[in-house]
């Protein structure tokens, strides 16, 4: 009897000892206790792997829900903004108080850029940015000014010097005179910071060029699912002659969302191939010398089904001019010969000396000396 009665003793005392150990191994879990005793017991580990398991999970979450929300208005201050622009305040400013973003163009500057800092930290939706502008004339910065005064483009990109993706154009737009214009366009960022860049270029006049009011949201990143919607792909340019240097390419209507992917395409009529590097909702085809279509692959890869925006064509008419002579090209004496251009709507002939008119697309040459006639050819 005494001695279960001492083995009864031993095993509470060895009781209540794991007990201690226990406890201390939780309060103190950055312990070497913890580490000799804590993960012995199966349910601990349990719980502690349930633990980090939660904050992962949790961090995943936290992180998918990040998308951009920025306003400035530059009433306080211009703190980060960057470029060839100044703050000023004043009632030329946009609202006609508090303050607002300007330079002033004109023949010896020709062009400027103001560039946002961090707007914050873009998920890959689709985003919207809106601000207001005006072009006056310097310099009293309250009348407008008249076109042609040029053009600016709204670029974003993921640090404050680029690369810049362009995602829209404003060029030669009428101004209101000391009202300033509000404007809105969307964009699909891909995930992480986000910079917004205003890039101004001069073609006539004297003015202040003002920006002001910036807000930029974006929508909640969802997962896609089935089969997305491709939207309707446009240009800035759709025409020219001989070549078009730039057009700005965009897709509107489309899907975005957690696991959505872009791709712009191009065909010159021998099929569609992908164009490198054109992953986002917005492009910048340079240099367009060949009549081309444009397309935007919007893709779910957890579905992995793919849908076709519509086509954006771009037209390049080539123009190939010739002339002929009603008399030949040699002459003894004085030459008379009608001289007749063919391959566009409108000619400009030079030089001037023995013809009867400059321009048509027919003149009579007269002249005693040989000469070289070229004519340029237009086509509109």
């Amino acid at each position: 009897m005494i001695l279960q009665k001492t083995h009864r003793k031993r095993s509470k005392h060895t009781e209540k000892t794991h007990r201690f150990y226990t406890k201390k191994s939780l309060v103190n879990f950055n312990t070497n206790n913890m580490k000799n005793n804590y993960y012995k017991s199966p349910f601990n580990r349990y719980l502690w792997y349930l633990l980090l398991t939660i904050l992962f999970v949790s961090s995943v979450a936290i992180d998918s829900r990040a998308q951009v929300s920025y306003t400035f208005n530059f009433d306080a201050n211009s703190t980060g903004w960057t470029g060839g622009f100044a703050r000023f305040t004043g009632t030329t400013a946009c609202g006609g108080a508090g303050g607002a973003m300007r330079v002033n163009l004109y023949s010896s500057v020709t062009s400027a850029n103001l560039i946002s800092p961090s707007t914050g930290t873009s998920n890959g939706a689709l985003a919207t940015i809106t601000y207001t502008y005006k072009v006056a004339n310097w310099s009293a910065n309250n009348a407008a000014t008249p076109t042609p005064w040029g053009s600016f483009n709204v670029q974003y990109g993921a640090t404050s010097t680029g690369p810049w993706t362009t995602i829209a154009t404003v060029s030669n737009e009428t101004q209101l005179g000391n009202a300033c214009i509000s404007k809105s366009h969307t964009f699909t960022p891909p995930a992480g910071a986000l910079f917004i860049r205003w890039a101004a270029t001069w073609s006539a006049g004297d003015y202040y060029i003002n920006f002001d009011n910036v807000g930029i949201t974006q929508n909640t990143l969802t997962p896609c699912s089935g089969t997305p919607t491709g939207g309707t792909a446009s240009a800035s340019v759709t025409s020219g002659c001989g070549s078009i240097t730039t057009t700005n390419l965009s897709v509107t209507g489309n899907t975005s969302g957690l696991g959505i992917t872009y791709q712009w395409q191009s065909n010159t009529g021998s099929g569609w191939n992908n164009i490198g590097g054109a992953t986002s909702t917005n492009y910048t085809a340079t240099s367009v010398t060949t009549s081309t279509q444009y397309r935007c692959v919007t893709t779910c890869s957890n579905s992995g089904l793919s849908t076709n925006s519509s086509s954006a064509n771009v037209t390049v008419t080539t123009v190939t001019a010739g002339v002929t002579s009603s008399n030949g090209t040699t002459f003894c004496g004085t030459a008379n010969a009608s001289l007749t251009a063919t391959g566009g709507s409108s000619y400009s002939w030079s030089p001037f000396n023995g013809l009867s008119a400059t321009t048509g697309a027919s003149v009579t040459a007269t002249d005693t000396i040989s000469r070289t006639y070229t004519v340029t050819a237009t086509q509109s």
